[in-house]
């Protein structure tokens, strides 16, 4: 690879991983739900549940926290 392709990927790799940091960071502050973390971090849900699981963020999913992501997703 070449300089420019290597510090084009290190830059996705950069801006995934601060993607995802905020959004956990967000979730654990009760800010937003699992759903709209991984939403934000443009990564699946399941994604977002091994990232919390390896921060050890422990799951908070209430079944407010369920209206609310039916209610986004009208």
């Amino acid at each position: 690879l070449d300089k420019s392709a290597v510090v084009r990927r290190l830059l996705v790799d950069a801006i995934r991983r601060w993607r995802i940091e905020n959004a956990l960071k967000q979730y654990a502050k009760g800010r937003i739900t699992l759903w709209k973390a991984a939403e934000n971090a443009r990564i699946s849900l399941r994604e977002m549940i091994e990232c919390a699981s390896q921060k050890d963020i422990s799951f908070q999913y209430t079944v407010d926290d369920l209206k609310k992501d039916f209610e986004e997703l009208k």
